[in-house]
């Protein structure tokens, strides 16, 4: 089971991120969010990542629009790794992952931990007196 916390801010989860631009992994704190489709790494986490500002801005650009508007995202590859409490092996998830350009609007904004990676996991376990929320997750 891979376990996270509840705030009154939402319910967040740790990875360890690694991408093809930086050399150390960065661990960062997400906040789960059913709602995008996307994994996406926000301003406050970049520095983290330690990937060269001008690497960075020679990525693949899109455009993603949610419900506070449209964002511009560089486009980079990278792992997830998670630790599971019911395994020493840790689980790891090769994805894309949206690097929002910084906006006035998003600078405190936390990454987000989207669809595409809570679509391998199979069940949520919220427990909101212990603070613990529990994602059980299939193996391959």
């Amino acid at each position: 089971m891979i376990t996270g916390s509840i705030t009154d801010g939402g319910y967040f989860v740790e990875a360890t991120v690694r991408t093809n631009l930086n050399s150390q992994p960065a661990a960062l704190t997400f906040l789960v969010d059913s709602g995008a489709s996307i994994t996406a790494i926000h301003p406050a986490d970049i520095p983290k990542l330690a990937i060269p500002q001008a690497v960075l801005w020679e990525s693949e650009t899109v455009e993603i629009n949610g419900i506070g508007g449209g964002s511009i995202y560089r486009l980079i590859p990278g792992t997830l790794t998670f630790h599971d409490d019911a395994s020493e092996t840790p689980l790891r998830y090769t994805t894309t992952l949206y690097v929002a350009d910084l906006t006035d609007d998003n600078a405190d904004i936390p990454s987000l931990l989207g669809r595409d990676i809570l679509n391998y996991w199979r069940t949520w376990q919220v427990d909101v007196d212990s603070g613990v929320i529990g994602f059980t997750v299939a193996r391959p």
